[in-house]
């Protein structure tokens, strides 16, 4: 590295000779380490592609694999090698024996590929259907699939092709680009998207593919688990095809080594290499919790822990069941919920997906129970103590998107024991940046995850509202709770009385509001 003195001792055009091999240096420096950015494109990675039953070849998964490789000798390399739809026997009397056109055809495909329609069509049916938000195969169709059943494969029944095939009209190739070829997207001019001459094409071949439209039959195993492969007309196959050797250089011994193994192998492999990294990253995190646990129970008591065995993390899906009850009860034991029906499960999803939407905490507070002795109850569904969830005040997008509500319960039988003073620390730390937690208490998260709940969370916010409903008689009732959320910073700036109704009854309403440290610009 030459210093400042060196430097000024050189003329211009050996100072400029010096930049020029700097930056060739670090051009092809940054050009060799262009690729350990990504984790598929490294020496250990590969080495876990080639790791697996994906490239074993007396594995079932290789087996499977190698079924779809399978390819007929006349039809390697060759475009025109797809095998056509069988040809259907003329309905009209006699038309198959006077037809020498359909004779020839007849005469002309391959008997034994007939099988391979056979064989799809022979597979068990399978149909789709949506389970708590995931595709599940059934064995019995549904009303809009029944409708269907009778359309596939049927020309004239799609509602973008013509009625009739043979009423589409003859368009001409064009002659004045590329003759003979057709407008597929393959064909088009390198960088001439403009090309007049190709967008004719492309159109004719649109238009004509369109109006032969028709409903594939892919209610059927095959279609499912990837045997199954289209015609390009109207149906599918399965391929019943012998195994061809890949011919290789002799000389290429790396390649000989590795020549049966498949992109698909590598995707099998390192799906099941990601798969175990994150189990051994559950188990790694799990004894984490548990040691910090076990330092908490066995270090000096913080002031402010919950009396309870409980640990606080977000909501997810899987917690729908366990929180329905939970927002039942409350819904209809306490004049402070909005709801006046049941929960469905579906509206719990709803709400659980707005908040990650909003980038708003859903916070829930659930038994932290004794990890240290396994059991069979490890893998029963955890039990929920209470929640926590903000809202949005007004529409994100209006003038009232600096406010947010906070609802928050926690069941009878564990109140009064920490845990909704918790589950307020931890809202006011997602929430106002210049606040300072007290802690105390254990919030599981991912490391990924962890920005999305610390100091100031994802949103700049300037108020933190809580909603406080109540029969006029029972004001006193709902005394202790105003100067509690008083205790923690919130100011009661409205009251409103008979604004809401449950169960026949007005209640006056009050609202509670704390400030945040809010700058404006920080929101752009």
């Amino acid at each position: 590295m030459l210093t400042v003195e060196e430097l000024n001792m050189m003329s211009q055009e050996e100072v400029q000779a010096v930049l020029r091999r700097v930056q060739q240096e670090a051009t092809y420096e940054i050009f060799n380490r262009r690729d350990l950015y990504y984790i598929t494109a490294n020496p250990e990675a590969l080495g876990k592609c080639r790791d697996g039953p994906g490239t074993n070849v007396n594995s079932n998964i290789y087996r499977k694999i190698s079924q779809r490789r399978n390819v007929w000798p006349d039809q390697e390399g060759d475009s025109d090698g797809v095998p056509r739809l069988p040809p259907k026997p003329s309905e009209e009397e006699g038309e198959s024996d006077d037809d020498m056109e359909n004779l020839e055809r007849l005469k002309g495909f391959d008997n034994a590929k007939v099988a391979w329609w056979e064989a799809f069509e022979q597979t068990a049916h399978a149909y789709p259907t949506i389970v708590d938000g995931k595709v599940t195969l059934t064995s019995e169709p549904n009303e809009e699939q029944e409708e269907l059943i009778p359309k596939l494969c049927q020309f004239d029944q799609h509602p973008h092709a013509s009625q009739n095939p043979s009423d589409v009209p003859n368009i001409a190739f064009v002659r004045d680009w590329r003759l003979g070829e057709e407008g597929d997207w393959e064909y088009y001019p390198y960088r001439m998207y403009h090309a007049e001459a190709w967008k004719r094409t492309f159109r004719r071949w649109l238009d004509d593919t369109v109006r032969r439209s028709c409903y594939a039959n892919m209610f059927h195993e095959a279609f499912f688990d990837g045997t199954g492969h289209p015609d390009g007309v109207r149906s599918f196959y399965v391929p019943q095809s012998p195994d061809i050797s890949t011919v290789m250089d002799p000389a290429d011994e790396e390649g000989l080594l590795h020549r049966h193994e498949t992109a698909e192998g590598y995707c099998r492999n390192m799906a099941i290499h990601h798969r175990k990294e994150q189990e051994k990253a559950a188990v790694d995190n799990r004894r984490a919790r548990e040691a910090y646990l076990g330092y908490l129970q066995e270090s000096e008591k913080n002031p402010h822990s919950p009396k309870a065995k409980v640990y606080f993390r977000p909501a997810e899906m899987r917690d729908v069941p366990q929180l329905i009850p939970i927002l039942n009860w409350f819904a209809k034991n306490s004049t402070v919920s909005g709801d006046l029906t049941d929960v469905q499960p579906a509206d719990v999803r709803e709400r659980i997906t707005t908040a990650k939407n909003a980038k708003l905490p859903f916070i829930l507070a659930v038994e932290r129970k004794d990890r240290r002795a396994a059991t069979d109850d490890d893998k029963a569904p955890e039990k929920l103590f209470g929640y926590a969830l903000v809202t949005d005040y007004m529409d994100p997008e209006s003038s009232g998107k600096y406010t947010v509500q906070l609802e928050m319960f926690v069941i009878p039988e564990q109140q009064r024991l920490g845990i909704g003073r918790c589950l307020l620390d931890k809202v006011k730390e997602i929430c106002d940046p210049s606040f300072t937690p007290r802690a105390g208490y254990f919030f599981n998260i991912s490391r990924e995850e962890r920005h999305k709940y610390g100091l100031g969370g994802q949103r700049v916010l300037a108020r933190l509202m809580v909603v406080l409903s109540f029969v006029p008689e029972d004001r006193p009732k709902y005394k202790w709770v105003k100067e509690w959320l008083e205790k923690h910073g919130f100011e009661l700036q409205g009251q409103l009385k008979g604004a809401r109704v449950k169960d026949e009854r007005f209640l006056d309403v009050n609202y509670l509001v704390r400030n945040s440290w809010f700058i404006h610009s920080n929101y752009h």
